[in-house]
């Protein structure tokens, strides 16, 4: 079956769609954990703070394993999907603007969890070093290009509200 070939427009709109998934992962799997609402008996069993640690490090390290796998495939470059630096920079927005606020206990929690990519570099050498993290983090070419999608991302969820997912806590 032949598809037809999508637009510049629905190619940001499905990279929207994208950076959307992975905040809505990245913030609802921080605040399962933050909330006390863990269903895993082992892991609720685990310390608040180490919980919390291993959901930011995760959802960063993810992005990583995506680079990589494109980068095996030779892949990268998908139009469909956000490059994985404005992934990574979309889970940072989030982190400082739906997480680090909730307490503030959480900055000096992130800066640990940035600390422990140094230390998985020590063993697998192509991981980001926790310097390279931080100059993401500061770099206004990235910020302003995961803007540029801000106004069609809430054009998008304006258009969805219907469908939108909520949950209480």
């Amino acid at each position: 079956v032949a598809r037809r070939k999508l637009g510049e427009e629905d190619l940001r709109a499905l990279q929207c769609l994208e950076f959307d998934a992975d905040q809505s992962a990245f913030w609802g799997g921080f605040n399962i954990q933050f909330h006390d609402m863990e269903p895993m008996e082992g892991i609720a069993a685990l310390d608040k703070s180490l919980r919390l640690r291993l959901v930011l490090f995760a959802g960063y390290a993810m992005v990583w394993l995506i680079e990589q796998f494109q980068a095996y495939l030779d892949a990268s470059g998908g139009d469909t999907h956000p490059a994985p630096s404005l992934r990574l920079q979309n889970l940072f927005r989030t982190s400082a603007t739906d997480i680090l606020p909730l307490d503030p206990a959480l900055p000096r929690l992130h800066a640990d969890v940035l600390e422990q990519f140094d230390v998985i570099r020590a063993r697998i050498p192509q991981m980001y070093g926790t310097a390279d993290l931080i100059s993401q983090i500061k770099d206004p070419e990235l910020m302003g290009e995961l803007m540029s999608f801000d106004a069609q991302a809430n054009d998008i969820k304006s258009a969805l509200r219907d469908f939108e997912f909520s949950a209480k806590y």
